[in-house]
């Protein structure tokens, strides 16, 4: 969308604009930015997002923030009273577990237009990444888990639509197969072996401890597991009657106390770059990376990089840096242009951003 064509949209709604607005709202759109419109009450700053959202065919989703709103009261809440009914009705007849189970389903479910938009079958979006090449760079891993949650997302066929950008298209990632035999799927009723599934969450990235505390840690007590999905707000306690899964629920990390049930949960892998996977896993890796400092090409500032890299993830068995290892990790390319869904259906780039 050019500017002109922005302002034939705005001018169709009847809004009045000055060639700045329509400038700042242009390139807003261009370069997929947020805006941050600020002003005394009253003077239009909602109308603005109105007028955009009609203009662009969008749906509009404002949430006022106020002191004490959490993501429960934003985003949904429950049918008390169909709930009530619902416990009246069958108290006699159904089993007691598996009525409180029922009563926090979708279908006692009011989502807020938030967690509509989200959990909407509309556009999903495959965010570029910010590469980790060095050990004390920092960087956020959440567009990284975002990305992981979109190409999960796109393996299941489950969205019709993609919208990216050509880095976040052409950047290299593990491969689909991999991507899909790591995920776990746990559910009530379901049956896992529960070592098969621990060797399975540190293949995907994941660190045992004592107690989950952060984002890629789980433990296991028992018959209890606990875990902190890569991509959720809140870590999954699992409760095992031998292999069958017999509960699920969301729990506070800071209390350890269960805060809500769920009938199903899906873990993903902790990030692309697993040094876990390599041919002959790490120390596979480290003997590929000290092969690599022993060529005759490699400079001395590699070499060195190399050995340390190399002696660090033996020592450790974690590199934060391993982004840069990725084609040593998995020497098969893969993007995001591997996955079936992408691979059927034309994809329109920004020739601007290209540019850019």
């Amino acid at each position: 969308m050019d500017l002109l064509t922005l302002k034939q949209k705005m001018d169709a709604q009847g809004y009045v604009y000055d060639d700045t607005m329509a400038t700042v709202l242009y390139v807003a759109l261009t370069l997929g930015r947020p805006l941050l419109i600020e002003g005394a009450a009253g003077v239009g700053k909602t109308e603005i997002a109105k007028v955009m959202a009609s203009a662009l065919d969008r749906d509009l989703v404002r949430l006022q923030c106020y002191e004490g709103l959490d993501e429960s009261k934003a985003l949904y809440e429950w049918n008390y009273q169909k709930q009530l009914l619902s416990i009246q009705v069958n108290m006699a007849n159904q089993d007691k577990d598996e009525l409180t189970r029922s009563l926090f389903s979708d279908e006692y479910l009011l989502e807020r237009p938030l967690l509509q938009s989200i959990r909407s079958e509309k556009p999903v979006v495959l965010l570029s990444r910010e590469w980790k090449l060095r050990p004390g760079a920092i960087s956020s891993r959440d567009w990284e888990r975002s990305r992981l949650a979109a190409l999960y997302a796109l393996a299941q066929g489950t969205v019709k639509t993609v919208v990216t950008t050509a880095d976040a298209l052409m950047a290299r990632t593990m491969p689909p197969e991999l991507m899909t035999s790591l995920a776990v799927t746990l559910e009530i009723g379901g049956r896992v072996d529960l070592k098969a599934l621990a060797d399975r969450l540190l293949s995907a990235g994941y660190v045992r401890c004592e107690q989950v505390e952060g984002v890629g840690q789980f433990a296991l007590r028992g018959g209890i597991l606990d875990v902190f999905p890569a991509g959720d707000t809140q870590p999954i306690r699992a409760e095992f009657w031998g292999d069958d899964v017999d509960s699920l629920g969301r729990f506070d990390p800071l209390t350890q106390r269960r805060s809500e049930p769920v009938s199903s949960v899906t873990i993903l892998p902790v990030r692309e770059a697993l040094p876990t996977l390599a041919e002959g896993g790490i120390d596979g890796l480290c003997a590929a990376l000290r092969k690599l400092a022993g060529r005759k090409a490699t400079t001395d500032k590699l070499e060195k990089t190399l050995l340390s890299d190399a002696d660090a993830l033996a020592e450790l068995r974690y590199l934060p840096a391993a982004d840069r290892y990725l084609p040593q990790i998995y020497p098969e390319l893969a993007t995001a242009f591997s996955w079936e869904k992408l691979k059927k259906e034309d994809i329109y780039l920004n020739a601007e951003e290209l540019i850019r």
